[in-house]
């Protein structure tokens, strides 16, 4: 846990953490340069239990050095992350133990959290490995603080620091070659949602690291995207309603088109899943069209699933009929 002005939270962090039923573990406290009560504060809580190992140091280094020291110094089989300022409830860390002891495939086990503070919001992220790796095409989908890693992955694919804040996005779409991914279905942390978060802090920032980070998940696909391919991914995944126009249309079924040929042949994604997702957006980008064209055909027969294949005779004979002619409704 790297903690830097925290004196506020660092207490309530501390002492949910020393709460856990899960008691067999170390806990590495790192002080990076606070000036404010901080280092006083984990001091009285060092002093009294002694699976802290406290580390203060005077200088402002920067968490994601201390991330990687951590994972370094620790001594565990697994390396649980925590910020300074969240509560992990009691049974965290033995619910998301046993989930990686029973299943030793799993690499990275994240859980489910909910913000509290100036928002009061429940985060679900996706629970099944096949699920968050896709999913990563649109935004993170593992809790950092809510992590449980195997510390053989996190020694070997290090944080990288110019990726600040968006370094655990980074590091899942890196890991997302090697790693399985788990997310327990279950609130086991509140995250505390302020204006000091480096999340609200550095909001540019993180738009700038987590486009990087999206572009190297493409490139696992040997994909370049454009903007507008880049703007149809967060569309789709965020299940954003599209445009009613046919040119909108024709260009997402050519980015669909391209995306899971691709993925057919490289096998990166669960195809299934990915088909699935985007047959559901494309159909149900059609049906409240306000114009149509022959390209519009084109491209949606050409896709790779069955298409419409919920739609009646008549229904399909219409949309036909209307691409051929170019047909527009009145708005």
């Amino acid at each position: 846990m790297p903690v830097f002005n925290a004196e506020k939270y660092v207490g309530e962090a501390i002492e949910s953490i020393l709460n856990q039923t899960f008691a067999d573990f170390e806990f590495l406290i790192f002080n990076d340069g606070s000036i404010d009560n901080s280092s006083n504060v984990i001091q009285k809580y060092a002093s009294t239990d002694p699976r802290i190992v406290f580390y203060n140091y005077s200088e402002n280094t920067g968490y994601v050095k201390h991330l990687n020291e951590g994972v370094q110094l620790a001594k565990g089989t697994y390396i649980a992350r925590m910020d300074a300022d969240d509560i992990s409830l009691p049974e965290r860390l033995a619910k998301q133990v046993l989930v990686m002891n029973t299943n030793p495939d799993i690499g990275i086990c994240g859980t489910w959290f909910k913000l509290f503070g100036d928002i009061e919001l429940e985060v679900r992220h996706p629970s099944q490995h096949d699920d968050i790796k896709i999913h990563l095409l649109r935004h993170n989908t593992i809790g950092h603080p809510t992590v449980l890693a195997k510390k053989v992955l996190l020694s070997e694919n290090p944080y990288e620091a110019n990726m600040v804040p968006s370094e655990d996005y980074h590091l899942w779409i890196r890991l997302s070659q090697i790693a399985k991914f788990h997310n327990l279905p279950e609130v086991l942390l509140y995250y505390r949602w302020h204006n000091a978060n480096i999340s609200q802090s550095k909001a540019e920032l993180s738009r700038t690291t987590s486009l990087k980070s999206l572009l190297l998940l493409y490139a696992f696909l040997d994909m370049v995207p454009t903007e507008q391919e880049l703007a149809f991914s967060s569309d789709v995944f965020n299940d954003k309603p599209p445009p009613k126009n046919s040119q909108y249309l024709v260009q997402l079924a050519k980015w669909i088109n391209r995306l899971t040929t691709i993925n057919a042949s490289k096998q990166f994604f669960a195809q299934t899943k990915l088909d699935t997702i985007f047959e559901i957006y494309l159909v149900k980008a059609l049906i409240d069209l306000e114009d149509y064209s022959p390209l519009l055909l084109f491209y949606t027969i050409g896709t790779r699933f069955s298409w419409m294949r919920d739609w009646s005779i008549m229904a399909k004979s219409k949309f036909v009929v209307k691409c051929l002619l170019g047909w527009k409704t009145r708005v």
